[in-house]
């Protein structure tokens, strides 16, 4: 996963290259999984207004794993934020591949339902040589906003 954020004071920070605004880049382990607790940074709610997950979920040991991944990403997108994403899709070949590895398929159709129950609004899914995938957090609605 990787996600970008506004560079906290003494933070490590990249430029955008569309603009001079700081960005920090957070990405899993060396192995391609999520981060682990330990390790895994706090955020606040709402911080993100986007994040990545690409070719790692199927490294992510069971789906009770991806979905507490999953959940994270949507708790610290902001209202309306995005997850967008690609991963491999199940075969043979590649699980040969992931012998000394994990190896946890995202099944498509399973896939769109799990983030549903999540709580993610207007999803798209794209199946061709690769699972391809966009969803968001659902947008505050105006009567959740505070009067002045």
């Amino acid at each position: 996963m990787a996600a970008h954020q506004g560079q906290p004071p003494g933070g490590r920070g990249d430029r955008d290259e569309s603009s001079s605004t700081p960005v920090r880049t957070i990405r899993g382990d060396e192995r391609g999984g999520p981060p682990r607790k330990r390790h895994r940074p706090e955020f606040a709610d709402d911080s993100f207004d986007s994040a990545a997950s690409f070719t790692m979920l199927h490294h992510v040991p069971t789906t009770a794993l991806q979905n507490l991944l999953l959940a994270e990403i949507l708790r610290v997108l902001r209202p309306g934020g995005v997850l967008v994403g690609a991963d491999s899709l199940p075969s043979q070949s590649l699980h040969a591949f992931h012998e000394d590895d994990v190896y946890n398929p995202v099944e498509p159709a399973a896939f769109l339902v799990r983030l549903q129950t999540l709580g993610y609004v207007d999803i798209t899914l794209g199946v061709g040589s690769r699972l391809t995938f966009s969803a968001h957090k659902p947008p505050v609605r105006l009567s959740e906003l505070s009067e002045p």
